[in-house]
């Protein structure tokens, strides 16, 4: 996203361009034969075959740690979700789901949390701001408390 950007822009890197999907979304619209640098987490989805050679470069990890109690003793709560990975870790920690709303970053996050949810949505677009509009929706509905 634009914050990565950024921070590309800082180092001295030319950024081409942003995406605001996914980066197979990116790939699709941009020139073949150029290279380009994948800033991803460590835990990422294989690239399908693209006609650009992406270098991926890790700049984050993802830590499993313990739900917080409150989330487990929740009757009712909105559960932000920002990737598949999550997603599988949320499904692996809470069984009891029928109060809770999971607002997921993209469709395959969403997926990944599995079924039993009181509501479980995902934006058009994989924008925090989009995730937090919904969530802020979902609130307001009195979904959680």
């Amino acid at each position: 996203g634009e914050a990565s950007a950024e921070a590309a822009r800082q180092q001295g890197l030319h950024v081409a361009t942003v995406g605001a999907g996914s980066v197979e979304d990116l790939l699709h619209n941009l020139p073949s034969a150029s290279h380009f640098l994948h800033l991803a987490g460590e835990h990422r989805r294989v690239l399908a075959e693209a006609t650009q050679e992406v270098h991926p470069l890790t700049v984050y990890r993802s830590v499993p740690l313990p739900p917080p109690p409150e989330l487990l003793a929740a009757a009712a709560a909105v559960v932000l979700v920002h990737s598949p990975r999550a997603g599988e870790r949320l499904a692996e920690l809470v069984p009891r789901r029928a109060g809770l709303s999971v607002v997921a970053i993209s469709p395959a996050a969403a997926a990944a949390c599995g079924a039993g949810w009181h509501r479980l949505v995902y934006p058009d677009l994989p924008r925090d701001d989009q995730l937090l509009s919904l969530a802020a929706d979902l609130c307001k509905e009195g979904t959680a408390s």
